[in-house]
């Protein structure tokens, strides 16, 4: 290679140490640079732009970069003085690609400093670095930062300012203790960045440790410093450290006040964060928009929905109620209070509705059980052109599946598998569980082998579907393959497994299964705890289910509620109205179940007075206007997945229904008909069990005229009876001897489309046996569509006893006999029979 004669001019080679140290040349260009430098001639040119030209040919990617050289500086080269314009020139370019955040023409002049050997210059190497900061390469600007032979702290802030902004929190926290050992620091900026870095990484420890050093430079009560403090710490969830900061600043602005609302309403101190709020107004702080996102998720997560509106009439007298983040926060409130009309509008008013926007509303649509409103939602905000995500979709399957729109699933299925969401485990178990609750385990298996990988979700999800199916031997086998291919059961597996426990050796399967958790760690676990138990109850063994109750390390008020609905389902009725009275002495307050168990023990034994308490007490306490009341019969069906319970549970108006009924129900079992019929008079909304309820209160006291009269009172309501009203007007008939009115009753059952049961037939038996239409009687039996059952036959016996031939009475013994169940007492009656004919026969 051939190189350019030079003048004569001293050149010192120390000049261009650092251009060789450079390792962002390649070997190449090194080997260039390494021959002219190396070059014996004692002259060179002495203007240094003829280096500067040869440099840039040397390196030919960057020959086309020109300098501006309207402006001089000047520097000393060995012993002489010489104007060397290009170092501003390089300064003014550098800070060009910075204005114009161009990183590929920042390094073109990264290299050209570096080969002119001035990278070691704190100007120039503080404006390379926050030109790359600027570009985006933190990359750079720390490499450059590491060869400044003096690091000066404000170049030092600004790169852990980029840590930052880049999530490089550790770091950030490098930098600061490269700083303190390399100069004093005592710049509240700085402590502010590396604060900041702990509260982002929750690193509690590092977070305390910079609090010493502030306290050290007395710079705690500075304001910014104190209010970064304050959020580090309100972001580890240390709340109460927080608030001691907080009270130890002296001036304390918007943003100390909602640091400290936010650390609150993070770590679920909803009431602290709005008392918070109440003083911020008090002390004259203006409130904006942040604060008021922070509030608003305090009073949704709290309930308050009083002070939610209160809020949201402020924030519009603000201006605020265009703001996207404010707007946001609103629609989730109120989509978590279920006033989704109040979330539709403010969703409608949005300028700019995102993904997040919408999926609040959806939710909460799917939540409260109005699937077609979801998919209705989802519509319109495709048509806003804005793309679903996951969580959008999970949602919508949800609807898809409870309202068994199969097509529509697939429809969505296809636009997952398009849009490569399909081996999301999640949806993908959401997937399975629709393909399954639809009978179609063809493509719900297709999916499941699908997944890259199967955990606990998606293994759960199948085993849930062949149990919606009826299907439980399949679950068994999934449970069992799930745990040979290594994937522990979880609390939800379990509770679906224990669901899964019917028919023959149910209660074999449900003790294996009791082992089996026991093994795995879970006989604590609430949920789990709470399935076994309803299970025992239900199944009669009370033993099991107070060993199981027992073992509950936190009682819940399932817990409770299963336990005394136990009792009352086996007629231990005073042991479950003192269960009452210990679960109240543990601070576990009664739900409506809780009560409507009780009432119904109370009816059963005649214990108006205590019933008349709980009446009393449930008035005090508002339970008819509790909304939150209205997840009751969650307990009902602990072992239920979360989805279904929300889908089953009733309006607020239906709980105050099914409390009044109980209580209208026990009055009327305790006598007290005239408390009946003011219960059910005050009830606004009656349900047929109302008028069940008090039918047979007034069928209890043979007040039959009432009867009647509220039958035709419901015929004029519109309301259709069911087939308990019809037993008890069947009884009332019976009783009275009104034999057309009951053969009426009996044969309108079928316009009702009511399919009668055997009790019915029994009540027709015993009106035709008091009438003495024997015949008709024992014509009733032989046409019933199931077998006479005891009381069938003692009924007849009985009847014949009194009024019957004796034909009829051994016909109806002959039969009797053959029922298979301990008949004793109708010996004794045949018996009878006999003497009262004086027909005596072996």
């Amino acid at each position: 290679m051939c190189y350019p004669v030079l003048e004569q001019v001293q050149m010192p080679m120390e000049t261009f140490n650092v251009a060789l140290a450079e390792p962002t040349f390649s070997v190449v260009q090194t080997s260039v640079m390494e021959s002219f430098l190396s070059y014996t001639k004692p002259t060179y040119d002495p203007n240094p732009q003829s280096f500067l030209k040869l440099a840039r040919q040397t390196c030919s990617p960057y020959s086309n970069l020109q300098l501006n050289t309207n402006r001089t500086h000047t520097i000393k080269l060995s012993d002489q003085q010489d104007e060397l314009p290009y170092v501003d020139d390089l300064i003014s370019n550098i800070q060009k690609c910075r204005k114009s955040l161009s990183l590929k023409a920042a390094k073109h002049e990264h290299l050209v400093v570096c080969s002119v050997g001035l990278e070691g210059l704190s100007a120039m190497g503080n404006h390379l670095i926050l030109t790359f900061i600027d570009c985006g390469s933190l990359q750079d600007a720390r490499q450059v930062f590491d060869r400044l032979p003096v690091q000066d702290e404000l170049t030092c802030t600004s790169l852990m300012y980029a840590c930052m902004d880049s999530k490089q929190w550790h770091q950030a926290l490098l930098l600061f203790e490269k700083m303190r050992t390399d100069f004093e620091v005592r710049s509240p900026p700085l402590f502010v960045v590396l604060l900041k870095a702990c509260a982002q990484r929750r690193w509690f420890q590092q977070g305390k440790e910079l609090h010493l050093e502030v306290v050290k430079e007395e710079l705690e009560r500075e304001l910014q410093v104190g209010t970064a403090l304050l959020d580090m710490y309100a972001k580890c969830g240390a709340v109460a450290e927080a608030r001691d900061v907080f009270d130890e600043l002296w001036d304390r602005d918007v943003v100390s006040w909602t640091a400290l609302i936010g650390g609150y309403t993070e770590h679920g101190f909803y009431e602290e964060a709005l008392g918070s709020l109440d003083r911020m107004k008090r002390d004259g702080i203006p409130i904006n928009a942040v604060t008021y996102v922070c509030s608003l998720k305090a009073c949704g997560c709290s309930g308050e929905v009083a002070r939610g509106l209160k809020l949201h009439a402020e924030l519009s007298m603000d201006g605020l109620e265009k703001n996207f983040y404010v707007c946001s926060s609103l629609v989730d409130m109120y989509a978590g209070f279920g006033l989704l009309e109040n979330a539709r509008r403010v969703l409608n008013k949005m300028h700019v509705r995102d993904t997040t926007s919408w999926n609040a509303l959806i939710t909460s649509y799917v939540e409260h059980g109005l699937f077609e409103e979801s998919l209705e939602c989802m519509e319109q905000m495709q048509a806003d052109a804005v793309s679903p995500d996951a969580i959008t979709y999970v949602c919508i399957l949800k609807a898809c599946n409870s309202l068994q729109y199969t097509g529509k699933g697939q429809e969505i299925h296809a636009i997952i598998y398009k849009m490569g969401y399909e081996k999301d485990v999640y949806l993908g178990s959401v997937l399975v569980d629709m393909y399954t609750s639809c009978g179609s385990f063809e493509e719900a298996l297709y999916v499941f082998h699908k997944l890259p990988y199967k955990d606990v979700v998606s293994w759960t999800a199948l085993v849930r579907g062949y149990i919606k199916q009826g299907l439980d031997e399949e679950a068994f086998h999934c449970l069992e393959q799930m745990q040979f291919d290594g994937v522990p059961p979880n609390g939800v597996t379990y509770a679906c497994s224990l669901k899964a426990c019917t028919g023959e050796n149910s209660i074999m399967k449900v003790r294996q299964l009791h082992v089996q958790l026991v093994e795995d760690g879970f006989e604590h676990d609430t949920f789990v705890g709470n399935t076994l138990l309803d299970i025992y109850a239900k199944s009669g063994l009370i033993l099991e289910a107070l060993d199981v109750f027992d073992e509950l390390q936190s009682r819940s008020i399932v817990s409770w509620n299963s336990i005394i609905s136990a009792y009352v389902d086996r007629g231990y009725f005073d042991e479950a109205l003192l269960c009452l009275e210990q679960m109240e002495s543990e601070r576990i307050y009664p739900d409506a179940i809780t009560y409507a168990c009780c009432f119904k023990a109370c009816g059963s034994i005649g214990a108006m007075e205590k019933g008349r308490q709980l009446h009393i007490k449930i008035i005090k306490e508002g339970f008819e206007s509790d909304p939150h009341l209205s997840s009751f019969l969650v307990d009902m069906h602990i072992y239920e997945t979360v989805d279904d319970l929300r889908n089953d549970c009733p309006a607020q108006e239906s709980v105050a229904i099914v409390l009044a009924n109980a209580v209208i129900d026990m009055y009327g079992r305790c006598g007290s008909m005239i408390d009946s019929q003011i219960v059910f008079d005050d009830t606004p909304v009656k349900d047929i069990l109302t008028w069940t309820a008090l039918v047979s209160g007034y069928s209890r006291t043979g007040d039959f005229e009432v009867v009647f009269l509220l039958l035709e009172r419901m015929e004029k309501e519109s309301i259709k009876p069911d087939s308990v009203i019809f037993l008890g007007l069947l009884n009332v008939c019976s009783h009275l001897g009104l034999i057309d009115a009951c053969q009426k009753y009996f044969n309108i059952m079928d316009t009702y489309g009511i399919q009668r049961t055997i009790e019915h037939y029994n009540c027709m038996i015993d009106l035709y046996c008091r009438a003495g239409m024997f015949e008709k009687a024992m014509q009733m039996l032989a046409q019933m569509p199931f077998e006479p059952d005891f009381t069938s036959w003692n009924t007849m016996l009985y009847a014949c006893q009194r009024w019957g031939p004796i034909i009829t009475g051994k016909q109806a013994f002959g039969c009797a006999t053959n029922v298979g169940e301990d008949g004793v007492g109708w010996f004794i009656l045949m018996s009878n029979i006999y003497a009262a004919s004086q027909f005596y026969e072996e």
